[in-house]
């Protein structure tokens, strides 16, 4: 299992995450969950990659957290698709850098409600 490393700056919202819990079977969950931050791992290595590759890696993260109801993920993820076709690689890697920022947010608010801890709220 690859190791990602996320870097916190930008709150995904704790109660999207709390939803997340709250609303889904635990395996379901589990593996959703597992799913969104493998594809997001990909996307983030193939962030130098041609349009071509990158899209679609942003278009399954986008899919991948909608099917979770992380709607913020899906929007940077999606707007990251776009950017890919573009010439502003500096938003390109500004938004790339966002979904890092909300991947690891979701990864510790996560393990803080697994780990019996109340949930920061943002």
């Amino acid at each position: 299992m690859p190791v990602i490393d996320f870097r916190p700056q930008e709150a995904a919202g704790a109660e999207i995450v709390a939803m997340v819990l709250r609303d889904r079977g635990d395996a379901v969950r589990a593996g959703a969950v597992d799913e969104l931050i493998l594809r997001i791992g990909e996307l983030v290595r193939a962030r130098d990659a041609p349009a071509h590759l990158l899209a679609p890696a942003a278009a399954a993260v986008g899919d991948r957290a909608q099917a979770l109801g992380l709607y913020r993920v899906a929007r940077v993820a999606r707007t990251i698709g776009v950017l890919a076709h573009g010439r502003d690689r500096a938003a390109l890697a500004a938004n790339v850098a966002r979904l890092i920022r909300l991947g690891d947010e979701i990864l510790t608010e996560l393990d803080t409600m697994l780990a019996g801890r109340p949930p920061n709220s943002g």
